[in-house]
């Protein structure tokens, strides 16, 4: 359990790439909503989301996909949506960032 919530942790420290490209972003999920109760309740998060979710400019798709797949993830569009897969050996049921 720590090692899963360990990853998801790595995962959104390594999205932070899109800061340094200049692409503004915010975390929204499970990730955004552990914040915000962290800050109210210590004791009440609950951390069991097994991805990132990200929310940013159509419009800032390409420089977000060249930032992210700088940083290791590998992007996949699917059924409409964009995401990054955490390696080419990742899938999307397993460790992915959701880009919406």
């Amino acid at each position: 359990m720590v090692r899963a919530v360990e990853n998801v942790r790595a995962r959104l420290n390594r999205a932070a790439a899109l800061e340094s490209a200049g692409v503004p972003y915010v975390t929204v999920g499970g990730n955004a909503v552990a914040a915000w109760v962290s800050r109210v309740n210590e004791a009440a998060v609950r951390n069991n989301t097994q991805d990132v979710d990200l929310l940013l400019r159509r419009a800032d798709l390409s420089r977000a996909r060249s930032a992210l797949e700088g940083a290791g993830f590998v992007f996949r569009h699917v059924a409409g949506i964009d995401r990054f897969l955490d390696g080419p050996y990742s899938t999307a049921r397993g460790a992915t960032l959701s880009v919406s």
